[in-house]
């Protein structure tokens, strides 16, 4: 009856727990004290002689893996984990005493203090109880007699090597042993940018000598300089002179610096701008270090402002020059930054601020505003195929207009021709060589009076009737600038003398000096380039706040002088 019992009661608990889910923590430990079983044999175990010692391998035991143990003994609900090894680590005997333990999960074991001609390894698993596999087979090393290792090292310092050069220093070895088949084995490995080694292993009977050379050579670090460290590592199978490691460094500094970027100029500022106007500043990005100098461009800020390079890359002493437009549309100050990235540790990223004005006519001290007369003439014809006629049809064109309007055909520039009905476009220049010569204005009208006339025969439509004729002038508003953008002041000559600010403008500024705006009948506008105090605001007076500010632009050159020059003609 009890039996009947036990059993129902078994039974009953059984099915609770296969009904139940159980919900298990786990957690990670070692295996639990009470584990009297020991670990699975080792197997696979091999080895040879090394120059760091007797290097010994094996397979993983078989129980050399890591499985969920219960932690407690209720199984019927809330049971807890913990993830146990049955293998702790791994003991290496020789000659049955023991030389060395590693970790679970790891299969080689290096003896450098192995000694002797004939030596038995075995490898034993052990787990976290402390029982212990049974032995694996034995391994059999010899040693053979053991060699005798001298070795001579320099002293690692190569000073300071030349670009494009290299230096050498020589490891002696000697195998000292007078035992027969007493051979030495030696390794040297070299650690350290642009050292090497002539040899990496090198075999010595007893008694033979030997050597290894280190060499440093600056090729090897593309010539940059710096200073470099490395070491050099001798391993022999000398049991008493198993390993020498010793210090190599060297300098170059004639070579090539680090990579390097220089940005010019720093910030970028346009003069005052007339809407529907554009300006250009350069910006220019250069390699002042080593090779390859790379990165990005991009800009950011109001739309008034582009830029024509989104990258570059660059050798040693290039060079990208960026072009930075600003067109402005309204009468306020605009600003963008330039972001410039590079592979410059030192500038991996420049922002350069940049600003302008829009302006709705000419303003400022220096200002030239030139009227630029443009026409555009349509000629029912075709243009011929051939470079040579078109330019014979070219100079009949002209040589007509110079003959309707009656001014020299050296007033006539820019004059292109464009295909289906010929379009000529031309530009009249403001020089009048004769007296009673047209004005460039006159010169327009005049064409247009032409053409109209349909009842008069003319020279032009004598070429190909005209179809349309196109007055395309308009004021052209320029600021003297130097290099950089900056305006420049004191240009009074407008290039008669040359594109510099120089004593032909000072003798023109000296003939305006001191006179006033409603005071002096021949009182000059232009040379009023400053107020009072030097600020930019002119004051009616041409007074000793002008002579400093044309004091401070003496001398420069004026970037854009042939296009002022060019407008005013």
């Amino acid at each position: 009856m009890s039996r009947g019992k036990g059993t129902l009661f078994a039974l009953v608990a059984i099915g609770a727990m296969m009904a139940s889910p159980v919900v298990a923590a786990t957690t990670s430990g070692a295996v639990a004290a009470t584990d009297e079983r020991a670990p699975a044999a080792v197997t696979d175990v091999t080895g040879f002689a090394g120059t760091d010692g007797v290097e010994i391998s094996w397979a993983l035991s078989a129980s050399d893996f890591v499985r969920p143990s219960p932690t407690g003994s209720d199984f019927t609900s809330g049971g807890s984990f913990s993830n146990v090894n049955d293998v702790a680590g791994y003991n290496v005997y020789r000659d049955d005493e023991l030389a060395g333990s590693v970790k679970a999960g790891e299969t080689a074991f290096v003896d450098s203090n192995a000694i002797g001609s004939s030596i038995i390894y075995v490898v034993t698993a052990v787990d976290a109880a402390g029982n212990e596999s049974d032995h694996s087979e034995e391994v059999i090393i010899s040693l053979g007699p053991a060699p005798v290792a001298v070795i001579e090292t320099p002293d690692g310092d190569y000073g300071t090597i030349d670009p494009d050069d290299f230096d050498t220093q020589t490891i002696n070895i000697e195998n000292a042993a007078t035992v027969d088949d007493a051979n030495l084995t030696v390794t040297i490995t070299v650690v350290g940018e642009g050292f090497s080694s002539s040899d990496d292993s090198i075999d010595l009977a007893p008694g033979e000598e030997g050597s290894v050379e280190i060499t440093f050579d600056a090729e090897d670090v593309d010539n940059l300089n710096g200073t470099y460290v490395g070491t050099v590592t001798v391993k022999t199978t000398d049991p008493d002179n198993r390993k020498v490691v010793y210090d190599v460094t060297a300098e170059i500094v004639d070579g090539i610096g680090p990579t390097e970027i220089d940005i010019t100029p720093a910030s970028v500022t346009f003069a005052a701008t007339v809407i529907g106007n554009t300006r250009t500043i350069e910006l220019t990005i250069a390699n002042i270090g080593r090779p390859t100098l790379e990165g990005e461009v991009s800009i950011s800020g109001d739309a008034e402002f582009t830029i024509d390079v989104d990258s570059y890359s660059l050798d040693t002493d290039g060079e990208e020059v960026v072009t930075v437009t600003f067109a402005p549309t309204a009468t306020v100050t605009s600003t963008a930054t330039i972001t410039i990235t590079s592979n410059d540790e030192g500038a991996p990223s420049t922002d350069v601020e940049v600003s302008g004005r829009g302006t709705a006519a000419p303003e400022g001290p220096g200002v030239v505003a030139a009227e630029v007369s443009k026409v555009q003439l349509t000629l029912d014809t075709t243009l011929p195929t051939e470079q040579a006629d078109i330019d014979a049809l070219r100079d009949q064109i002209i040589a007509a207009l110079s003959e309707a309007l009656g001014i020299p055909i050296s007033r006539f520039v820019d004059v292109t021709l464009t295909e289906g009905s010929v379009i000529v476009n031309f530009t009249i220049t403001q020089t009048v060589t004769e007296e009673g010569e047209p004005t460039a204005a006159e010169a327009v009208a005049t064409l247009q009076a032409v053409i109209a006339d349909t009842a008069t025969a003319n020279p032009i439509t004598a070429i190909a009737p005209v179809t349309a004729v196109v007055d395309n002038s308009e004021t052209v508003v320029l600021q003297p600038e130097d290099a950089d953008g900056n305006p420049v002041l004191g240009w009074f000559t407008r290039g008669a003398f040359g594109n510099q600010v120089a004593v032909d403008d000072f003798f023109a500024f000296a003939g305006g000096y001191g006179k006033a705006d409603g005071v002096d009948d021949d009182f000059d506008a232009k040379f009023d380039i400053a107020g009072p105090d030097g600020d930019s605001d002119p004051d009616g007076k041409v007074g000793i706040d002008d002579f400093f500010a044309f004091a401070e632009n003496y001398g420069t050159v004026v970037a854009n002088a042939d296009e002022i020059i060019a407008a005013l003609q």
